[in-house]
C-alpha cells in the first residue's frame, strides 16, 4: 500500500480513530479546530510536522476559508499525516486527477490558495520538481 492508500478493512478503523483524534483535540466539543491549537496537540502527540508544511496543509484542507478545521476537512488531511512522509503531503492533496503530477490547472489553484508564486510557462511537474517548488516556498 502506499502513502494516503488503506485496504478496505482498514479504511474503517483508519477513520474512526482519525474521527477519534478529533473529538479529543476538540475540547471544547464546538465541532471544528482552531490551527495553532491543533498544531500544539500534534506534537504533544508526535506527529513530526513543520510549521510552515502544517500551515500549507491548513491552507489547502480550509475548503470554506473561515480559518477553522471541521471534521470533514480534518479526516482527509490526518489521513495523510498518519500514512505519509511530510514532503508527500502536499503533493497527494494537490495532485488532484490522481496522475502522479502536478499540472498547470493543479499548480495554479496550490499557489492560489498558499499564496506562491510560479512559473506561467510550467506545463506540469513531477514528485521531485514539485517537492524543490514546495522546499523553496516554505522557505521564504
Amino acid at each position: 500500500m502506499g502513502c494516503g492508500e488503506s485496504k478496505k478493512e482498514d479504511t474503517d478503523m483508519v477513520g474512526e480513530n482519525v474521527m477519534d483524534f478529533f473529538d479529543r483535540f476538540d475540547t471544547d466539543a464546538e465541532g471544528y479546530l482552531n490551527p495553532d491549537k491543533l498544531f500544539e496537540k500534534l506534537k504533544v502527540e508526535g506527529f513530526k510536522v513543520s510549521k510552515p508544511m502544517f500551515d500549507a496543509y491548513i491552507a489547502l484542507i480550509d475548503e470554506n476559508k473561515d480559518g477553522k478545521i471541521q471534521k470533514s476537512e480534518f479526516k482527509p488531511i490526518m489521513g495523510f499525516i498518519i500514512s505519509c512522509p511530510s514532503d508527500d503531503v502536499i503533493f497527494k492533496v494537490a495532485d488532484k486527477n490522481k496522475d502522479g503530477k502536478i499540472d498547470r490547472k493543479e499548480l495554479t489553484l496550490l499557489s492560489k490558495r498558499l499564496g506562491w508564486k510560479f512559473d506561467e510557462s510550467i506545463e506540469s511537474m513531477t514528485k521531485d520538481e514539485f517537492k524543490a517548488f514546495v522546499d523553496k516556498n516554505l522557505k521564504k
